[in-house]
Formats: structure tokens, sequence, C-alpha cells
């Protein structure tokens, strides 16, 4: 190619290129905007396998006070096959007519500093699962 010394830095910007090629994009990764590379190829990797990433989440918050689970709610979280991280500082009820294999299969653990109301049968499955 005319004009062109073939050097470190031209052997640098030809593998930087190719990587973006590979990755679908098309345009120049310079040190400045390498952030956004990298940014974008992660995003574009989640996006590929959303499925995947959707099946192995565990929703994760801490309530403070109150917190009481309907079977509404946790048939919800299992029509989005995800599962449950349930952590409460005060009371966690658990509605009567939840089922045990509904629980089961829907609160992956629960951390209770206080107490948990629920039925007998609920709790014995649950019992190792609570920390």
């Amino acid at each position: 190619m005319a004009g062109l010394r073939e050097g470190p830095r031209f052997r640098v910007e030809c593998v930087r290129l190719l990587i973006q090629l590979q990755c679908g994009q098309a345009w120049l990764c310079s040190p400045a905007n390498r952030t956004d590379f990298i940014r974008t190829a992660i995003r574009n990797q989640l996006d590929r396998h959303t499925d995947a990433v959707k099946q192995s989440v565990a929703r994760k918050k801490l309530d403070l006070g109150l917190r009481h689970y309907t079977r509404e709610e946790l048939e919800a979280v299992e029509a989005a096959g995800e599962t449950l991280d349930i952590q409460v500082l005060g009371l966690a009820s658990i509605a009567p007519d939840v089922t045990p294999e509904l629980a089961r299969r829907t609160i992956a653990a629960i951390h209770v500093l206080g107490a948990l109301h629920a039925s007998p049968a609920v709790k014995a499955v649950l019992s190792d699962r609570m920390r």
C-alpha cells in the first residue's frame, strides 16, 4: 500500500480494526473511545445471550419493616423464570394460600432478621434455604 509504513503502530491499528470487525463494529478504536468499544462489546454479548442471563437472575433486595408475599407475586416470579432471594429486616409473611411447591420453586434463599409468618408446610420446605 502506498503511503503507509509497516511498523508497530500500523500493526496495532490493524489488530484493533480486526477485533472491531469481528465484533460487528466498523469504527476505529482509538484510546479516547476504547471504553465505548468495551461497553458496546459487553452490551452486544449480553444481548446475544439474553435468555441465559434472564434464567440465571435471582432478584435481590432488602426490605425493611413488613413484607408480605402473595401467591400472585410468586406465580409472576415463576412465570418470568426468576427466583427470589428474600432479605427482610422486620416481619416477612408468606400468604396462607402459597403452596409448599410454589415456595420451593420461587424462593432461592430467605434471610429474615425478625419474624417469619408462613404455614408450617412452607417453613418446612424453606428450612434448608434459611440463613
